[in-house]
C-alpha cells in the first residue's frame, strides 16, 4: 500500500486500527460470519446490530471486515469450521458407508427375488456410473491412432535422414497496382 502521501499521524492510526483488539461483539460477528460465508449484507447488518445492541451500518461491517486482526480471526475460526467439518465426514463414512453398502446389496437382492424389475435399474444405475465414470470420460476425449503398416514398421530402427531446405524470399512480379 502506497501511504507515503499520508501524515505521520494518520498513518499511525491506520496501524493502530488495522492491529487492535476486536471488542467481544466483533469476536461473535467474526465467529458467526466464518460459519454463514454466504451471508448477504443486509443480513451481516442484522447480525452485527443484534451482537453490539447498536445499529451497525454496512460501510462499519467493511471497514471491520478490512482490519488485519479481524481477517486473522476469520482465517482461524474458518480453519476451525472446515476442520470439524473434515472430521464429522470421515466419522460418517467410517460409520456408515458399509451399513449403505450392505442396505444397497440387500435391496438389490429384494428386488431381484421379488421379479420388481422397476426398481433394479436405480439400484445399479449410480453404481455403474460411477464405476465407469472415468471410462466414459476417456471416451469422450478424441483418440489418435498412427496405423504404421509394415514397411513403416520395418524402417522405424532407420537413421533419420537429413533434409536441405531452402527459404526463398517472397516476390511481387505483377505490374498491376494493388486496388
Amino acid at each position: 500500500m502506497a501511504d507515503a502521501h499520508f501524515p505521520e499521524s494518520t498513518k499511525a492510526l491506520m496501524a493502530e486500527s488495522y492491529d487492535a483488539e476486536l471488542a467481544e461483539w466483533e469476536l461473535a460477528f467474526c465467529k458467526w460470519l466464518a460459519a454463514h460465508q454466504r451471508a448477504r449484507a443486509k443480513e451481516q447488518e442484522a447480525m452485527a446490530t443484534y451482537l453490539a445492541g447498536t445499529p451497525i451500518a454496512w460501510v462499519q461491517i467493511r471497514q471491520m471486515r478490512a482490519r488485519k486482526n479481524f481477517r486473522n480471526w476469520y482465517g482461524r475460526y474458518r480453519a476451525k469450521i472446515l476442520q470439524r467439518l473434515d472430521e464429522h465426514r470421515e466419522t460418517f463414512e467410517a460409520e456408515n458407508v458399509g451399513k449403505a453398502i450392505a442396505a444397497h446389496s440387500q435391496a438389490l437382492d429384494w428386488a431381484v427375488a421379488e421379479k420388481d424389475y422397476r426398481a433394479i435399474p436405480p439400484l445399479v444405475e449410480p453404481a455403474i456410473k460411477a464405476l465407469y465414470k472415468n471410462v466414459e470420460e476417456a471416451r469422450e476425449k478424441p483418440m489418435i491412432v498412427l496405423n504404421l503398416g509394415n514397411f513403416a514398421q520395418a524402417h522405424l530402427d532407420d537413421p533419420i535422414q537429413d533434409v536441405e531446405v531452402e527459404a526463398l524470399p517472397a516476390e511481387i512480379v505483377s505490374d498491376d497496382p494493388p486496388s
